[in-house]
């Protein structure tokens, strides 16, 4: 009887133990499951804010494009923009002053000294006065633009200059101007520093017009 009371209480030890064992391997793969959900948890918020921070640099580098087009088109605008009647009321040291005004907010200093040097801004008169024509940019197309740093960009262009030739009856013709114009982050945001535009002479001009008539 005792012999059999002794297998018995071994029995039961044994159950306890496999379920002591059980329980104990059940709880430590309970805690593998929950580690392996935390990893997964936190690999997926890694990439959900990888793809934040990529669409945050995009979204950056859109917006810093979208800047320099603009300021490329306000620029080039002004230097087309040419009212025949008002060519007269300006003498050479009031025109210089007003190419200042006008290009201020567009132009570096050292841009704005390089294209009064060399009459870039008077080529724009000079076409108004010998075609007697209302001059404007009509559009800009921007063909390539290049960042060859954070703080300068190199954007290649054609410019369509129209022509509202006064002498035929206010009919519009049109020239195109190709250029490269070479943009620097200043404190006061991006400017145009370099414009290397293809000047035409008046001959080429009138040459290219007439045979729009």
């Amino acid at each position: 009887m005792l012999k059999q009371k002794t297998y018995i209480g071994i029995i039961i030890f044994l159950v306890f133990v496999l379920f002591v064992s059980f329980y104990i391997k059940d709880d430590d793969n309970k805690q593998y499951q929950e580690l392996l959900k935390e990893i997964e948890d936190t690999e997926q918020k890694n990439s959900e804010l990888h793809l934040q921070l990529e669409e945050a640099e995009k979204e950056k580098e859109e917006v810093k494009q979208s800047l320099v087009k603009e300021i490329a088109k306000g620029f080039k605008y002004r230097q087309f923009d040419v009212n025949f009647s008002n060519l007269s009321s300006f003498s050479p040291t009031q025109f210089y002053e007003e190419m200042y005004k006008k290009f201020n907010e567009y132009a570096t200093e050292d841009a704005m000294e390089h294209l009064l040097k060399h009459n870039a801004f008077y080529h724009a008169v000079m076409m108004a006065e010998g075609t007697r024509s209302n001059l404007r940019m009509s559009q800009m197309h921007i063909k390539d633009l290049k960042f060859e740093s954070e703080e300068e960009v190199v954007l290649f262009y054609d410019v369509d200059i129209e022509f509202e030739r006064l002498d035929l009856e206010n009919q519009k013709q049109y020239m195109t101007n190709p250029g490269i114009l070479r943009l620097i982050l200043t404190d006061d945001g991006w400017k145009v520093n370099i414009d290397e535009q293809r000047m035409r002479s008046l001959e080429e001009v009138k040459e290219h017009l007439n045979q729009q008539e």
